[in-house]
């Protein structure tokens, strides 16, 4: 599908052609997306921006999340984060930003565990993506958060990709499970 980015004066500021596959479902209903956006400049130079970081002047606990995300459910269900490095386990007001090339979030609710992960390519950030992940009981949320180390700024016609996959699944995502996924998506 074909986007544009219009401003309040009806100037197109950006474009972007987004490619969206689906996968069939596996064996245990899970499910394979991938997500690619090139985006394109318009006439005239652009900032991409987030909410101030924690940090910045005008820091906020809840800045920075610009991006890809995704929310899971809420209260009372329970959320356990995980990244190819471990688990997940120092939420700052219920915060937590780690770098990583992938996020899962394993959900448990009624005695079901099922996992959904992001996967950040590597030409997104040349590695790791930096995450923004909240788990708090009215809210489980995560994102690769390509914004967060700083504003992207754009050239007039400039163009730029980026690419993320999910994979949700049965059964919780180990960090073993992660490294073996991110490897085949590169």
């Amino acid at each position: 599908m074909m986007l544009s980015y219009v401003s309040p004066s009806n100037v197109i500021m950006m474009t972007e052609q987004r490619d969206i596959r689906l996968s069939a479902p596996g064996r245990d209903g899970g499910v394979t997306i991938d997500w690619t956006g090139k985006f394109t400049a318009g006439d005239v130079p652009l900032v991409l921006d987030r909410t101030p970081m924690p940090g910045e002047e005008h820091g906020q606990v809840n800045g920075g999340y610009a991006g890809f995300s995704l929310r899971a459910a809420q209260s009372p269900a329970t959320c356990e984060f995980v990244t190819i490095e471990g688990p997940v386990t120092k939420f700052e007001s219920d915060r937590a930003r780690p770098n990583s090339k992938a996020g899962a979030c394993n959900v448990t609710q009624k005695g079901r565990t099922d996992g959904v992960a992001i996967f950040s390519h590597t030409s997104n950030t040349d590695g790791d993506s930096p995450w923004y992940m909240v788990n708090s009981k009215s809210m489980h949320w995560f994102s690769p958060v390509l914004l967060a180390p700083a504003p992207k700024k754009v050239k007039p016609h400039e163009s730029f990709t980026w690419k993320f996959r999910v994979i949700t699944r049965a059964g919780a995502w180990t960090p073993e499970s992660l490294a073996a996924a991110a490897g085949e998506y590169r």
